[in-house]
């Protein structure tokens, strides 16, 4: 595997199976090495962070990777996968909550499309990942309205956050009464059918 390993993420991978299949802490190690000198984005650091942390557990190095990250994010989606380690691996809710916070400002601007689906993803991190309801009904509320300024397809959408990360019920009943009223087509209509069967 080493011998056609080129990406870092393929190194983590190495590393990963030194380390669980072999115990093998130093080649472990190694391999991590060789994933970091080869991380260029994101999510090749975030790659890396998990590796230092979960498989060798060393979170200063992890924490490196972390905010090397961090430096590099520029989307709505980094933002909230830094925003997930900080919280989960470290349990820094407040470096947590900054990243969710860029994140947001990050949605705004963007297409209706991309801006309802940053969004939702915003009210998701708010509520499962940092336990704030208000900041995570507030995010799927402008969701909704990004929805119903351009008549987007994502009512399903929208009634499963509602239901599953919101326990609301209510709330995603009536996007499943919306997302029929827009259905126009057999895959929206089965969509329909099979949100229904989970809220």
């Amino acid at each position: 595997a080493e011998a056609v390993a080129k990406s870092s993420c393929e190194w983590l991978d190495c590393a990963r199976a030194w380390k669980e299949v072999f115990a093998d802490a130093a080649n472990a190690e190694r391999c991590l090495q060789e994933a970091e000198a080869r991380a260029d984005d994101v999510g090749a650091w975030s790659g890396c962070n998990e590796g230092w942390k979960l498989i060798l557990g060393n979170p200063a190095r992890g924490r490196r990777c972390l905010e090397r990250a961090e430096s590099m994010a520029r989307r709505t989606p980094d933002w909230l996968g830094c925003a997930y380690h900080w919280k989960l691996l470290y349990r820094e809710e407040m470096r947590g909550r900054r990243c969710v916070q860029t994140a947001e400002s990050k949605a705004e601007g963007l297409t209706p499309w991309e801006g309802l689906t940053a969004w939702a993803h915003c009210a998701f991190y708010w509520k499962a990942v940092l336990g704030d309801d208000a900041a995570g009904r507030r995010c799927l509320e402008r969701a909704e309205a990004e929805a119903r300024s351009s008549t987007l397809w994502l009512g399903c959408d929208l009634a499963w956050h509602w239901k599953e990360v919101f326990g609301d019920e209510s709330r995603a009943r009536q996007w499943m009464v919306e997302a029929e009223s827009w259905a126009n087509s057999h895959s929206r209509w089965t969509e329909c059918a099979s949100t229904w069967k989970d809220v």
